[in-house]
């Protein structure tokens, strides 16, 4: 009778135990699950953050932020200059190319007029008797080589000057410079001497100012061939 109390008794402890046990294994797995569940839901993993950062584009400086953008009053006044300069540049190779082009017209219209110079010096002094028929050619040909002096001359004066120009004492620039002085001053003699020649119709003298002013339109060519040719050959 005691043997049998006894066993039932022990089997009811074994079943509160096991029972006990199973619980507390599904208590346990719960638990476990609990944080699987809830990582979708809240932030991400903390293993995910490096990836996070590591895909993220580096920021570039100076986009978004104007105050932290420090390359750009650097590079804004060279960038401002050399703008200024190529323009400079520009206008000067646009105007010595014109001076050039104009230099080849000025060069046959003053060689047709010292040639008609000539035809008209004869017809009215070594002829014996002078008609007159190339005094208008000559005077339209005067005329119309100073405008073209004066035109050509303008385009090299006041061309920009270039940035920096280190001089080589006298080379073929300068001979051209000197030149074409020369035949500036040689151009207003003659012009003056011409008017000079043609006011004094029936005076002794109008001979001598009229060989005057025909030599002297002999050195105005030749300087200005001179200085043309300085540059171009």
């Amino acid at each position: 009778m005691d043997r049998k109390l006894f066993s039932s008794r022990t089997k009811r402890f074994d079943h509160r135990v096991v029972a006990s046990a199973l619980v507390l294994l599904v208590v346990t797995l719960l638990l476990l699950a609990a944080p699987a569940r809830a990582a979708p839901e809240g932030a991400a993993p903390e293993g995910a953050a490096p990836l996070v950062l590591a895909l993220a584009p580096p920021e570039q400086p100076g986009t978004d932020d104007p105050d932290l953008d420090f390359d750009i009053p650097a590079t804004l006044a060279p960038q401002q200059e050399v703008s200024a300069q190529d323009s400079q540049l520009s206008l000067r190779r646009g105007m010595l190319v014109g001076h050039q082009a104009l230099g080849f017209g000025l060069l046959a219209t003053d060689l047709a007029a010292t040639i008609v110079g000539q035809l008209n010096y004869n017809d009215h002094f070594v002829s014996g008797a002078p008609t007159g028929r190339y005094q208008s050619a000559h005077r339209t040909l005067a005329w119309a080589t100073v405008g073209t002096f004066v035109a050509t001359g303008a385009l090299a004066v006041f061309a920009p000057s270039p940035p920096r120009r280190v001089s080589q004492g006298f080379d073929r620039i300068a001979l051209h410079k000197w030149c074409m002085a020369s035949a500036t001053a040689a151009m207003v003699a003659q012009a003056a001497l011409g008017m000079a020649t043609a006011g004094r119709e029936g005076r002794l003298n109008q001979q001598d100012v009229g060989k005057a002013h025909l030599v002297i339109g002999y050195f105005t060519f030749a300087a200005l061939a001179i200085g043309f040719g300085a540059l171009v050959f």
